[in-house]
C-alpha cells in the first residue's frame, strides 16, 4: 500500500525564540531595527502563528516563505553576533545596523541588492572567517582583510542573482582587490547561483539525502564554474574564489535547518604563489565540515525559558 503522504507542518517556537535573541543582542549594541524591515516582521509573523496556532504552520500557509527566510536571516545575525570581527569598533557597527534594517522580506522581492543584505553578506563572510579560525579578521578595504603566516589577504564579497549577474560582479571583486594593494579572494554568496528561484526542500528528507544534494551543488559548481572563473580572473590579483551558498530545508520536521556549503576555485598556476596560504585556508574550512545549522540549536535555551526540560514540544491535543 502507498504511504500517504502527510502535509509538511513546521514547528516555529525555537525560532520564534531564536528572532526573539538576535533582536534582543542587537538591542544591547544600540541597534533597533526599523519595525517594516525583515527581522522584526519575522518575529511578528512568527509570534502571530503562535497565538493562532500553536506554532505548527503548514507549508500552504501564506507566510511560509517568510519563515523559510527568518530561518536563514536568523542563522545568519546569529553567527555575525557570535563570531564578531577582531577589532569591531563604529565600522562594524554602522554594517551591521544597515544589514538589520533594510533589504525586503525575501530576496525575490528586490529587483536589484540592497545595502542590508551587502553589508549582511559582507559581515557573514568575515563572522565564517572567524568561525573557522582564521587569523586577524577585519573590516577593511576590499571589504574584509584576514592574515595567515605574516601576509595579509583581501577579501571583495559580491552577491550574485544568478549566471547572468557573474561576471559583472566577479570583475567588480577582482578591481576592488587590486585597488586594496592586497593579494586577495573573491567571496561569491552564490545562493541564487545554485537556486535562481530560492526554493526551500519541502519534502522529506534525511541527513544522508540531505547530504547527497550538498555534494551535488559542490561538484556542479567545482565542474561548471571553476575554468569559467580562472577564465573570468586570468589577469587580476585574485589568489581563489570562494562560492558561498545554502540550502534552506524547511522539511527536517519539525525544526528547520540550513546547511551553508563553501566551494574553492583556485587561480592556478600556485593560485598566484600564495598556494601555501590558500591551502591553509582551504584546510581551515574543511576541518570543520559543512555548515550545517538550524533551530535546533536553540531547544535546549527555549526549553530552559519555559521550565519544559525534556519535555516533548508536541502541541497538545
Amino acid at each position: 500500500m502507498q504511504e500517504t503522504e502527510l502535509p509538511l507542518q513546521v514547528d516555529l517556537r525555537a525560532l520564534e525564540y531564536a528572532t526573539g535573541e538576535v533582536l534582543k543582542q542587537l538591542a544591547h549594541l544600540g541597534i533597533t531595527p526599523n519595525p517594516a524591515s525583515r527581522l522584526p516582521r519575522a518575529e511578528r509573523c512568527l509570534s502571530k502563528c503562535l497565538r493562532d496556532s500553536a506554532g505548527i504552520m503548514p507549508s500552504d500557509h501564506q507566510e511560509f516563505e517568510r519563515v523559510c527566510e527568518a530561518v536563514r536571516d536568523v542563522y545568519m545575525f546569529k553567527r555575525i553576533l557570535l563570531h564578531p570581527v577582531r577589532k569591531g569598533g563604529e565600522k562594524s557597527l554602522e554594517r551591521l545596523r544597515t544589514a538589520a534594517s533594510g533589504g525586503a522580506t525575501t530576496p525575490l522581492e528586490e529587483s536589484a541588492n540592497t545595502s542590508a543584505r551587502d553589508a549582511q553578506a559582507e559581515l557573514f563572510a568575515a563572522a565564517t572567517l572567524v568561525a573557522h579560525g582564521v587569523d586577524s579578521v577585519d573590516l577593511d578595504e576590499p571589504d574584509v582583510v584576514f592574515r595567515i603566516a605574516a601576509q595579509r589577504f583581501g577579501v571583495a564579497v559580491k552577491r550574485v542573482k544568478g549566471e547572468s549577474s557573474v561576471d559583472d560582479r566577479v570583475r567588480k571583486a577582482a578591481d576592488q582587490v587590486e585597488s586594496s594593494g592586497r593579494p586577495g579572494i573573491v567571496w561569491l554568496e552564490g545562493t541564487r547561483l545554485i537556486n535562481q528561484p530560492n526554493q526551500r526542500i519541502v519534502k522529506p528528507c534525511t541527513e544522508g539525502e540531505f547530504a547527497v544534494i550538498a555534494n551535488r551543488v559542490l561538484d556542479y559548481l567545482n565542474e561548471e564554474w571553476r575554468p569559467r572563473l580562472v577564465t573570468m580572473l586570468a589577469d587580476s590579483n585574485v589568489i581563489g574564489v570562494v562560492i558561498n551558498a545554502d540550502i534552506v530545508r524547511a522539511s527536517h520536521l519539525p525544526y528547520p535547518s540550513v546547511a551553508t556549503l563553501h566551494s574553492f576555485h583556485p587561480m592556478h598556476p600556485n593560485a598566484r604563489g600564495y598556494g601555501s596560504a590558500w591551502d591553509c585556508l582551504y584546510r581551515r574550512f574543511r576541518s570543520g565540515g559543512t555548515d550545517l545549522t538550524g533551530t535546533k540549536s536553540d531547544l535546549p535555551d527555549w526549553r530552559r525559558r519555559h521550565g519544559q526540560e525534556g519535555r516533548s514540544l508536541a502541541p497538545s491535543s
